[in-house]
């Protein structure tokens, strides 16, 4: 099911904080773990390499910040993880 979203900001190499419009003038916000990236940590002694996985995915996604478009959301049966992210693929229709 594709759900009209839009990607307000990116963090921590695999964090996308999203506004999804669910109808009726109604928006669920939600911070989307991305599925399927394995990065290393942005902290401790893989810092420079997590730093650097960040940056090139943010090159990726950079055209998706800020902007509504239609976006397919498959959550992973609204599992959450550990920090109370929704575990999701992004799926870009644009």
């Amino acid at each position: 099911m594709a759900s009209i979203a839009r990607a307000t900001s990116f963090s921590a190499c695999c964090t996308v904080e999203t506004e999804i419009e669910l109808g009726f003038h109604v928006t669920f916000t939600a911070t989307l773990r991305l599925t399927g990236i394995n990065a290393p940590e942005t902290r401790g002694d893989e810092r420079p390499q997590g730093l650097a996985a960040t940056r090139y995915l943010e090159s990726l996604l950079d055209d998706l910040i800020g902007e509504t478009r239609e976006l397919t959301i498959r959550m992973q049966k609204d599992l959450t993880g550990k920090y109370g992210r929704y575990l999701a693929e992004l799926i870009d229709h644009g």
